[in-house]
């Protein structure tokens, strides 16, 4: 399912490891991969390689977070894709956790006016 997210402003990418029984895993090295495919070629773009994310704030266990500014430079309608991996520390399984993002422009970001006439 996608979500939502704002030309130019922040998104924060919010995973959550959990075992089978839904306690959470402390993993290892999660890293983010963000990316959108290129319209005219199909080619993959890589906008985010491999990136480390941080423990949320306040930390909680197997809770990681990534802020990610989008950049301006997009157009709406655009579809970004992140795969966040993380390593289970016990087997080495390496889960990998899809997002999807559609892109939204703000109502000031259309050119848009308000305009009063007497």
């Amino acid at each position: 399912m996608a979500v939502d997210a704002y030309i130019g402003e922040v998104f924060v990418f919010n995973q959550l490891f959990v075992d089978n029984t839904g306690a959470p895993i402390a993993m290892l090295n999660p890293n983010i991969t963000i990316f959108r495919f290129d319209p005219a070629t199909g080619d993959t773009i890589t906008l985010v390689s491999a990136a480390a994310m941080d423990p949320a704030d306040p930390p909680e266990p197997g809770r990681f977070i990534y802020k990610y500014t989008i950049p301006s430079s997009l157009s709406y309608g655009t579809t970004l894709y992140a795969d966040t991996r993380a390593t289970d520390p016990v087997t080495g399984f390496i889960a990998v956790v899809s997002d999807t993002l559609n892109l939204l422009a703000r109502s000031s970001d259309l050119g848009l006016r308000a305009r009063f006439v007497k």
